[in-house]
């Protein structure tokens, strides 16, 4: 409904999705009533989970959220960041390869990640170039987490 309403406003118009995710402190799994582990407590950082968000790549309003345990992949999870209708998803070196995973729609959506830095100093300036304007429409996604 809140995103019906954003979009009634005009405020949700782009088709076009940037996806990120960040570390979020979690509790200690043994911290609990029980003092015993949680099953589905996860981990690749002590202590935290990830948050991943889905903004709107015109206004940089998140219109999804997922939380998922730290060890799951972000590429993994990049199909539900994106709204049914966006043509376009744009996000971090994580998300490399999005493009390939089954539940993609490479004939419908562009798929856009940022090169490693690895691959970076290999590319051409007018590459280079390219980046960096790839980074300046991704910035909307980083604005969300500070």
């Amino acid at each position: 409904m809140f995103k019906q309403q954003l979009t009634a406003r005009g405020l949700l118009f782009s088709k076009g999705t940037i996806v990120d995710g960040s570390f979020i402190e979690a509790p200690s799994s043994t911290k609990n009533a029980d003092k015993k582990r949680d099953p589905e407590m996860r981990s690749a950082k002590k202590g935290s989970n990830r948050q991943r968000i889905g903004v709107d790549k015109a206004t940089g309003i998140i219109h999804t959220v997922v939380t998922t345990p730290a060890n799951v992949h972000d590429v993994t999870k990049a199909d539900e960041l994106r709204r049914p209708d966006d043509w376009e998803v744009i996000g971090d070196s994580g998300y490399l390869g999005m493009e390939k995973r089954d539940s993609a729609d490479p004939e419908r959506v562009t798929y856009t990640a940022a090169k490693r830095y690895s691959q970076r100093k290999k590319l051409s300036a007018e590459r280079i170039a390219d980046e960096k304007l790839l980074s300046s429409i991704r910035c909307k996604v980083e604005h969300a987490f500070h």
